[in-house]
């Protein structure tokens, strides 16, 4: 088995695949509904801007994600699928 130096340990680290979710958020204020707010994500993997999920708040019909929906577009995106159970 060949063993890492620190410093190659440290390398390898640095290596791996970085995946960065940005939160975002819209917010629309209304005469008549109030306040609405639909949220969203911007996720970059090594830096380069792989999904965007522009949020847009509205009275109706806004476009909304939540953090579950946004993993599972990420996991579908990386060629996963996501099956839930519930017991």
């Amino acid at each position: 088995m060949i063993e890492l130096a620190d410093e190659d340990k440290v390398q390898a680290v640095h290596d791996l695949n970085l995946i960065e979710i940005e939160w975002t958020s819209d917010h629309h204020d209304c005469d008549t509904c109030g306040i609405n707010s639909a949220y969203g994500a911007v996720v970059r993997m090594n830096g380069e801007v792989i999904i965007e999920l522009i949020p847009e708040a509205s009275c109706y019909g806004g476009t909304s994600y939540c953090e579950e929906d946004v993993f599972k577009i990420i996991f579908k995106h990386l060629g996963y699928e996501v099956k839930e159970y519930y017991v």
